[in-house]
Order: structure tokens, then sequence, then C-alpha cells
């Protein structure tokens, strides 16, 4: 019961803080998370305490080590991606370093020398044309989105897509396990930073393994030679944050076999972007408003949603997550609506794409707002009565 205390509180802290402390509460929340991660497994044991040492980018001295890790891999049929054929493994891993290096994280040991390693591609303009050569199933996978993808900006990007993963399965100390669960583990603090990743599998264990994760299927693809994988996605992006927790907390609830906790109702009033979005476009619809899914689980009448999230975006002090750029972003796409998408994204002098992108954030953000908002009424609420 402390534990989930300890998650919640982490959780509404989250948003309040820089992202290097950001970073420090979702690696504490991972380590209160490792009683319930699985102490036997095919790719990782969470029951060792194994410590990484410093986090450092990829360096073009790692590569033969890298290679070493994935050959050795290889041997063992592990660790890797169906989307791309086997003998290509090396020749993709070399493009990734040459071309695009900072999509390889590499866990180091206290000495600097690489452990384990991920390999993938920021998906941007330049990108795609790497990802479509090696990993052609990756146009099943990211669908309408991979035409977006072909035009956005590098310094737009937030979504790595996961292709390659080895570790030093021949170290003298560590159990190939052991430094599997050191790599998730330091992945996913890496990717708390407001990161999106993408991966396929098709391996049972490791579904199994990226569900209690936290990670989310998202539907099935064909990789090479007609193998069927489930692609998965972990989202970081801002406010996605809460539902990783979220989900922590109810597979932890589950597995302790907990009772309802007082601030279980936390989950109840969350709101997902797609939600917000849907809320914003029948704002000024209160029929439509107050058909949604989402005003049944609040039991708000459309007026009061309405009222509260003009008065939250017509509010000049600043209501973390949500920006006053963000704020007008809103205002500008939701409420005055005098322009198209294309008039706006020049407006705020920006790219169709970057826009999009902000305006999900935005929404995102305010969805975090108003669900914090709708807590605190609770809380008066209850108070009265």
């Amino acid at each position: 019961m402390v534990r989930h205390r300890a998650f919640v509180l982490l959780a509404e802290r989250f948003h309040s803080v820089d992202h290097r402390m950001q970073m420090r509460l979702s690696a504490h929340i991972l380590e209160l998370y490792r009683e319930f991660l699985p102490s036997a497994h095919a790719y990782a044991n969470f029951s060792s305490s194994l410590k990484p040492g410093e986090q450092k980018p990829f360096q073009l001295e790692d590569l033969p080590d890298l290679q070493r890790f994935m050959k050795a891999s290889i041997l063992g049929s592990d660790w890797q991606s169906e989307l791309v054929e086997p003998a290509d493994y090396p020749a993709l891993l070399d493009g990734i370093a040459a071309q695009f290096p900072e999509g390889i994280f590499v866990v180091r040991d206290e000495k600097g020398r690489p452990l384990a390693f991920c390999a993938g591609l920021w998906l941007h303009a330049l990108s795609m044309s790497l990802l479509e050569r090696y990993a052609p199933g990756c146009r099943q996978m990211l669908g309408e989105e991979a035409f977006s993808l072909h035009e956005l900006p590098l310094e737009a990007a937030d979504t790595i897509f996961v292709l390659l993963s080895a570790v030093n399965s021949e170290h003298s100390l560590y159990r190939p396990e052991e430094l599997g669960a050191l790599l998730m583990q330091q992945w996913l603090v890496h990717m708390t930073r407001g990161l999106r990743g993408i991966l396929a599998a098709a391996d049972p264990q490791l579904n199994a393994l990226l569900s209690v994760l936290g990670f989310q299927a998202c539907g099935k693809v064909t990789g090479f030679a007609g193998i069927e994988l489930t692609t998965w996605e972990l989202d970081f992006r801002q406010s996605a944050f809460d539902q990783w927790i979220q989900r922590i907390i109810r597979q932890t609830e589950t597995a302790a076999a907990q009772p309802a906790l007082p601030r279980e109702n936390d989950h109840r009033l969350s709101i997902e972007r797609n939600e917000m979005k849907q809320m914003l476009e029948r704002l000024f619809e209160l029929d439509k408003l107050e058909e949604l899914p989402v005003m049944r689980r609040f039991c708000w009448s459309g007026m009061q949603v309405r009222a509260t999230i003009q008065e939250i975006l017509a509010d000049t002090h600043q209501a973390g997550p949500l920006t006053a750029m963000e704020k007008e972003i809103l205002i500008a796409g939701y409420l005055r609506k005098d322009r198209n998408k294309s008039e706006l994204a020049a407006s705020f002098h920006m790219s169709r794409a970057t826009f999009y992108r902000h305006m999900r954030l935005a929404e995102q953000h305010l969805a975090y707002v108003l669900g914090d908002r709708l807590r605190q009424t609770e809380v008066v609420f209850n108070k009265n009565i």
C-alpha cells in the first residue's frame, strides 16, 4: 500500500520538475516496481541489483564491441528484430553508427566499457529511407504516419524505431539476462525524457515481458519470411507518462491482491489525449459533447466542462505543464476556428508537421490540467459533504 501511494505521488510530481529530475523519478519508480518484475526470464532478470556506470552517448570506438555482441547474439538467435533479415544486422548497425549515431543507446560498466546496447532510428525525413531499406515491414507498422514522417525535420523527431539490441553474453561477472534487465531499465529511464519508442517482436516471452513493462500492443505486422510480429509502442511524450504509471499501479495491485485504495479515483479522473481532442471539437455543441463516454465517466454537464476549459485557457497564469504558447494554439485551433491548419502553422512560424506535434502536445497537457482540476473539484465536493 505504501508503494502504491509512492507511485501516485511520484506520478503527480513528474510534470512539475525538469528533465533531469524526471529521469531520477522514473528510475526510482522502476526500482520500486522491480519486485513485481520477473526474477527469471529468458531475456531479463530483474532481481539483480546490478548498477550501470555513467551514461555516455555512443562513440565510434564502441562499434567493434557492439558488433562483437551482435555476432554472438546472432549465433544464439536472440535479441534481434524479425523485421530485418539476419544477414543485414551488421550492415544495418554500421549504417546507423555512420549516419544516425544518436539512435544507438549504450549501457556501460563503471570504467565506461559497453555492456549492452540497443540501436534504432529516430524517425524523420532523413532517416526514413534507411529504415525502409532494411525494414520494409515498417510501412505496415507506421501506416499513414509514414507519409508525414517523410517530411518531418530532424529537430522535430520524437520517436525512435528500435531495430537491434544485444548484450555482452561472454561477460565474466554478469549473466546475459542480468545485462538484459539493466539495458531495459536504463532505456526506459532514457525514454521518459518525453520520447516514443516503437518495436516489433514475435517471441511470446518477449511480448509478455514488454507488456509487463508498460508497452502497448498496437496490432500485428508481417516480418521477413512471413513471420507474424506484434507491434509495441511506449509513449512518454509528456502526459503519457501518467498513463504508464497508472498501468504499473494496476499491475502491482493485481500482483499484490490489494483492496482498492482511496486514491484509485485518480484512475477514473484521468483523460486520454484523444478524449481531450473530442471534447475540444464538440465544445460548442453541448448535446454532442455530453454524448461522449468521457463526459459520462466524470458525471459533468457540457456547460460545466466548457466553462472549465475556457477558464483554463483564459487564465494568464501558467498551469503546468500547459504553456502559454500551447494555450494560444488551442484557442486558435478550437475556439476561434477562423483559419485552416496550414494558415495556423504559418501564423506560429511552424511547418504543418511541427504544428501538429505542438497541437497534440497541447491537447495532452490540457488533459492533464483538466484532470487535475477535476480531482480538486471532487476533493472540495467530498469535504462539503
